[in-house]
């Protein structure tokens, strides 16, 4: 942890230098001294006294150092216990404010962890990715399945994930790669380091390198203010470039300049700050074969894979299927879940073409469905949650509006309207779970499944069409114009 103490009184600096040996401290004894360092690299924390040498009072450099570094936490500093004071300091932007000579040790360490917490929820909000269930993400963290693999992957991360790595993970989707890179956050042993998650393939060219390294005031059209990127938000902590195979050619050598130099300059600016993080990288490509076909940059591959995890299909460790499941049901609230022998051999011989994703997803669906008290998993329950499109679309068309299941209907609909008796909410349940695997064609749905999609994704974002569009993979434009299509204004 790098921490900046800013405060013209020497016994005051050597004191919290005692007290933070651990850490990386730099000391400055006026405020102009302090914003120079502040824009040069990035700091963890500072700790600010409000009087101090030159011209910069505490309040002057609390003001331009949120302008400079907007997740920096601040500390105030002060000998005088004054109320009015605190006010302002916080009003500004300073997470905290201590009088001097009034705490311990153990006070200032937990005054720098509530900081450190402070910085790790504000970086990890900038990347706006969608957060995994943090149920079963901690879950995962912890299970130690039967098979040599997961034996073997485990202990790997904890002796790698104790390094400065960069780290490259490799699996198809959904065998769990996001999960992996937060293991090898995890083994660090500093739950207070931001993980900072970026989709290199969900944004565009034009926009990745002001999302990575960020953007000064101006820099181009519609920049109207100073953005932060990511790298920056990653200060101190890990950042995880997931689809990393799918950034451009023209980008890559100013990628493997960050890593090689860990600076960044933001675009529009002429100076470079340095930075401390940790780089985790993850793709579904064959990288090494993207780079014989000249579509991935050798000396990138070469810097980045120094610590490498291959992570197979969930059909090929088929031996951690049963307690993988049984391990997500607990963290659910489901304990010795109940699954027939007959049972459990049809759930593993399935292809699990989502992998633990998939698994994952199966259990979020069918828990609520399972009585707490005497936990079973029913063939039926099974049964309904692995139906194919096809099949789905015949269930919903043949239990029509009465979705509650009346044991009328022929074939797939009137079995299974009669064994599982779902209700409408169970069987958007279904339906969801298949539009987050990605599991919808529009072209070869009929108009009926057409609208429950639309209508089950609408509901889930709570009617935000550009949400749902997300959700359903597609533009908001092509969204509007389905439901043009499918619900005609009525005529009055």
């Amino acid at each position: 942890m790098k921490i900046l103490i800013v405060d013209d009184d020497d016994l005051v600096q050597k004191t919290m230098q005692f007290t933070f040996s651990d850490s990386d401290v730099t000391s400055a004894e006026t405020g102009e001294e302090a914003l120079k360092l502040i824009k040069a690299q990035g700091f963890n924390v500072l700790f600010l006294d409000i009087r101090l040498k030159g011209k910069l009072t505490g309040v002057d450099v609390l003001k331009k150092a949120r302008e400079i570094d907007p997740l920096l936490p601040i500390i105030m500093m002060s000998g005088l216990d004054d109320d009015e004071i605190q006010r302002q300091c916080l009003e500004l932007g300073a997470v905290d404010y201590l009088v001097k000579g009034t705490l311990d040790e153990s006070a200032y360490r937990h005054k720098l962890n509530n900081a450190a917490v402070w910085r790790k929820k504000e970086a990890e909000l900038l990347s706006r990715e969608p957060k995994m269930n943090p149920k079963l993400c901690e879950s995962y963290l912890k299970y130690r399945g039967p098979s040599k693999f997961n034996e073997e992957l485990h202990h790997r991360i904890e002796v790698i994930g104790k390094t400065d790595g960069p780290f490259l993970i490799f699996g198809a989707s959904g065998t769990g790669k996001e999960l992996a890179a937060r293991a090898i956050w995890a083994a660090f042993g500093d739950e207070h380091r931001p993980f900072i998650k970026v989709n290199c393939g969900a944004i565009a060219a034009t926009l990745i390198e002001s999302e990575l390294f960020g953007h000064e005031k101006n820099a181009f059209t519609g920049a109207t203010e100073r953005r932060m990127g990511l790298f920056e938000a990653a200060n101190g902590g890990d950042i995880f470039l997931d689809e990393i195979g799918e950034l451009t050619l023209e980008f890559q050598p100013k990628l493997l300049r960050v890593l090689q130099e860990k600076s960044v300059r933001a675009v529009g600016s002429n100076h470079e700050k340095k930075f401390d993080f940790r780089v985790i990288a993850a793709t579904n490509r064959d990288l090494w074969a993207e780079a014989k076909r000249k579509n991935f940059r050798d000396d990138l591959l070469y810097r980045l894979d120094v610590h490498r995890i291959f992570l197979p299909p969930l059909r090929k460790r088929s031996e951690d299927i049963e307690s993988l499941m049984l391990h997500f049901f607990k963290s659910e609230g489901l304990r010795n879940v109940e699954i027939s022998h007959d049972l459990l051999k049809e759930i593993i011989a399935f292809e699990w073409p989502g992998n633990v994703r998939q698994l994952m997803t199966f259990v979020t669906s069918v828990a609520p469905m399972i009585d707490p008290v005497q936990p079973v998993l029913t063939p039926s329950l099974w049964e309904a949650w692995k139906l194919k499109p096809e099949e789905l679309s015949a269930f919903m068309d043949g239990a029509g509006a009465n979705c509650a299941g009346a044991n009328g209907g022929n074939g797939v609909a009137g079995k299974l309207a009669g064994e599982t008796n779902l209700s409408p909410r169970q069987i958007k349940n279904i339906i969801l779970e298949r539009i987050k695997n990605g599991d919808f064609n529009y072209d070869k749905a009929s108009k009926e499944r057409q609208l429950l999609y639309i209508e089950t994704a609408l509901e889930y974002t709570h009617q935000n069409q550009a949400a749902a569009a997300r959700l359903l993979g597609i533009s908001k434009q092509r969204l509007q114009m389905w439901l043009r299509e499918l619900k005609p204004p009525e005529s009055h």
